[in-house]
């Protein structure tokens, strides 16, 4: 049997399609803005399933963050980023499943996976709301307060669970960053302004952003909302009074 036969059957939902093989389940966010870049992705991934056991079979890996990997290393036009650093944490979370009496490890695995997994569909189901947020003039304005030409959001693309290893790897548009961070009190803004539209931006910090220098200006990207998830009235009320 074609090792491919279970990617090339497609489960088409709202939002995402799955592809599954062998060894990895593939998610392809179907909100992405740039529809050409995320079938590119798409046939990179297929061709490397195709002859290889690695959907990244090629990509080149930084030599300063191993979870980073590159499409190509000069002028790169994607950055695959592993969320899981490396599999001492699948197998604490099978120890921990053990220790505590789930029976068999087994089932640990399967909480992990499942973690994993959520988190990755949480962070692309999100997207497109976030995307529209990002773009809206109340975004833009806080941006363009600070200094910023404008802030835009590095959308995720296409999702990979290594279900062996139980690790996320998560495709984005690469973004040339200076390394630079924005000040404290915009990261305060846009997560206010997050929480008013009924968002709670998770680990929102400084570091959850680039920075990128053009010729017309500097951008400000907003990057890895996994852990942003939507909120009820009650909580966005409890959360912006404490945040005064």
């Amino acid at each position: 049997m074609d090792r491919l036969t279970g990617i090339d059957t497609i489960v088409p939902v709202k939002r995402f399609e799955f592809l599954h093989e062998e060894n990895y389940d593939i998610v392809i966010n179907n909100t992405a803005s740039d529809e050409d870049k995320v079938n590119a992705l798409r046939g990179q991934i297929e061709t490397s399933l195709t002859s290889t056991k690695d959907p990244l079979a090629g990509w080149i890996v930084d030599d300063q963050k191993s979870w980073l990997r590159f499409d190509i290393l000069t002028e790169p036009k994607y950055v695959a980023k592993t969320k899981w650093k490396d599999r001492k944490d699948f197998i604490a979370t099978v120890n921990w499943g053990d220790k505590y009496n789930f029976g068999n490890p087994n089932v640990a695995r399967i909480i992990h996976q499942n973690r994993v997994f959520n988190s990755l569909l949480n962070e692309m189901d999100l997207s497109a709301q976030i995307r529209d947020l990002i773009v809206s003039d109340e975004a833009q304005e806080v941006a363009k307060k600070y200094g910023y030409l404008r802030i835009s959001y590095v959308e995720p693309l296409v999702g990979l669970i290594d279900k062996k290893a139980g690790k996320k790897t998560v495709i984005y548009e690469y973004v040339e960053n200076t390394g630079t961070r924005p000040l404290p009190d915009l990261v305060k803004e846009i997560k206010r302004f997050f929480l008013r539209k009924g968002i709670y931006p998770g680990d929102i910090d400084t570091g959850q952003f680039l920075i990128s220098n053009t010729p017309e200006g500097t951008i400000l990207y907003l990057v890895d909302t996994e852990a942003y998830e939507k909120a009820t009235k009650h909580q966005v009320d409890a959360l912006l009074a404490d945040d005064d």
